[in-house]
Order: C-alpha cells, then sequence, then structure tokens
C-alpha cells in the first residue's frame, strides 16, 4: 500500500510548508508593531505569520466542490480537535496513515489554491476566515464551531506566548488581554469573526457547533457530524459501538499523548493543552471579565448566540 505521505499532493503541501517556513524566518511579508506579535498584513486585514500575499488570495477565491467539507472557527475555538473526529469520520484507517493532520487537512489560507487543488475529493479543509474572506458554496457543507471568549482568550494568550516565531513570549496576559480586542490581531477580532457567520448557522450545509457541547457530550456530537455528512458516512456511523474508536481518538488525553500529528512541529508542548472549560477563571480580573460580558452583549443582542454561555460566563 502506497504510503500517505508519498503522495504527490501531500508531498506539495510539504514543500509549501517549507517555502513559508522560510520565508517566516527571514522576516520577509510580516508585520510587526512594538508589543504586538508578528503577523501578515494582507490588504487592510491581518492573518497568520504562514500567510503570504498569494495563498491568502487564491484561497479567498478557491473553487470549492460539492463533496467538499470545511471546518471554520476564530482560532482556539476546536478546530483542531473537529478536524481530529471528522478525518476519521470521512477516510478510511485515516490514524493508521501517520499522516499528520495539517498535511491531511489543509488549512486554506496557510497553503493557497495552487496546492488545495491538488487534493482529492473528499476534502477536509480548514480555514479561519471570517464569512466574508471564506470561498462561497452553496452545495459543500460547512461546519462552524465556536466557544467561550474567555476561554478562547486564555487558550490564544497560551498558544501566542509559547510560539517563539510570534516574538510575544514576554508578552503579560493583560497585554494579550489588550491586544485580543483588536482588529490586527491575526484574523481579526473573535466577535467579528463569529457575528459574520451568524446569518448562515440555518443554512442546510452549514452546521453549527458548541465546543462546550463537544465537551459534555462527545458522542452525540459525533453523531450529530456523521449525520449532517451524510452519505456513506451516516450510513456506517449510527450509534455509540459504531464511533466508539473515534471517541477515544479524539480524547484531549489521546490526542496529548500523539502530539506530533496534530502540529507542524512537534516540539511544541502546548499545541494540545487543556481543552478544558472554565480556565479563564484563573485568568481573568473581574473588569477583564466584565469587559468580554459587555462585548458580548452589545454584539450578539437579538441573535441566536444571545444567551450562549449564561453559565459558563459567570464571574
Amino acid at each position: 500500500m502506497e504510503n500517505s505521505c508519498d503522495k504527490q499532493y501531500v508531498k506539495s503541501a510539504m514543500e509549501k510548508y517549507d517555502e513559508l517556513v522560510k520565508i517566516t524566518k527571514d522576516n520577509m511579508n510580516l508585520h510587526k508593531e512594538k508589543d504586538k506579535p508578528l503577523t501578515v498584513k494582507v490588504g487592510s486585514k491581518y492573518y497568520g505569520i504562514l500567510c503570504t500575499k498569494e495563498t491568502v488570495e487564491s484561497s479567498k477565491i478557491l473553487k470549492l466542490r460539492s463533496d467538499d467539507i470545511i471546518i471554520t472557527s476564530y482560532p482556539k475555538c476546536g478546530s483542531t480537535w473537529l478536524r481530529q473526529i471528522i478525518l476519521q469520520l470521512v477516510i478510511n484507517d485515516y490514524w493508521e496513515s501517520e499522516i499528520p493532520q495539517f498535511l491531511a487537512s489543509p488549512m486554506i489560507e496557510f497553503m493557497g489554491s495552487s496546492v488545495v487543488d491538488q487534493y482529492p475529493s473528499p476534502r477536509v479543509l480548514k480555514t479561519h476566515y471570517d464569512f466574508d474572506d471564506c470561498p462561497k458554496s452553496d452545495e459543500c457543507k460547512f461546519i462552524y464551531i465556536v466557544r467561550n471568549p474567555k476561554d478562547a482568550i486564555v487558550s490564544y494568550y497560551h498558544h501566542m506566548t509559547n510560539l517563539s516565531f510570534y516574538h510575544f513570549q514576554e508578552a503579560s496576559f493583560e497585554e494579550f488581554f489588550n491586544h485580543f480586542f483588536s482588529k490586527e490581531m491575526e484574523w481579526g477580532n473573535y466577535f467579528d469573526n463569529v457575528k459574520s457567520w451568524i446569518p448562515m448557522l440555518d443554512k442546510p450545509n452549514v452546521l453549527f457547533l458548541v465546543y462546550e457541547n463537544l465537551k459534555k457530550d462527545l458522542p452525540s456530537n459525533i453523531l450529530k457530524i456523521a449525520k449532517f455528512l451524510g452519505g456513506d458516512v451516516s450510513k456506517k456511523y449510527q450509534t455509540v459501538e459504531d464511533i466508539k474508536d473515534i471517541v477515544e481518538k479524539s480524547s484531549f488525553n489521546f490526542m496529548k499523548k500523539n502530539v506530533n500529528r496534530f502540529t507542524e512541529d512537534p516540539t511544541i508542548p502546548t499545541f494540545i493543552r487543556k481543552g478544558t472549560t472554565k480556565d479563564w477563571k484563573n485568568h481573568l480580573t473581574k473588569d477583564q471579565s466584565d469587559k468580554v460580558d459587555e462585548l458580548f452583549k452589545k454584539t450578539f443582542a437579538n441573535t441566536s448566540l444571545e444567551y450562549l454561555w449564561l453559565d459558563e460566563m459567570k464571574f
């Protein structure tokens, strides 16, 4: 059987990744301001440091296929976890293939259309784009996952301060907290990103998931995803017994033990950090918590998210 990592589309993705790392190390195309993490600025927006003008612009107009599955979220809201679940549902023997997740499911704004177009169907693609930037289709499947913004802030803080290429290791939590609300965050502001997707959440080809719900009951949410994907996936996975192995391999303990499969750099020990809820209570002050509450109410008033996380966000 052909080694998955020997396939041409995987080789192309790896070559692209190596090219992006070199650009990053050479500090080309990067936007750095005092007391802020490195980003890439394309037009008026800011993106992750492995993005380039070419990959961003080409991925925004990527031609989607009817059987594509697009995993989308704001960063640190569960997309890596969701990837692990969906790849196992869609690709037979995915875990046994030993292919790193970022190669099995390319991030479109990192890889650009020239690489993503080479992937065979069905493609499992990932993006952190807001709805305006995301390529559009009424036929393929979109799965959007949200997370309590207070926990997202804490997770993102540890992410940025533990990865040296952000040049942000010395930042205090207060400094990051203030930056989190800025449009100069990579992929923009959390609240703008989530709000942009709200009008799409009742579309038949869009599945809306809540991170905390997956934490409470992973099996039922995996079955919900399988049913949404339809076709052979929904036929194969109908009961908790059917997904027993997927549940086990989608636990945070399992993923943490196998971190080399989930990051481009397996030396990063905190890429799969905790995956917990309400860790924000160990970091946010009352004033900071109130600020998030105020912005949440202002942003999501009279929307389907208005009463989400009522208990989880209480100080």
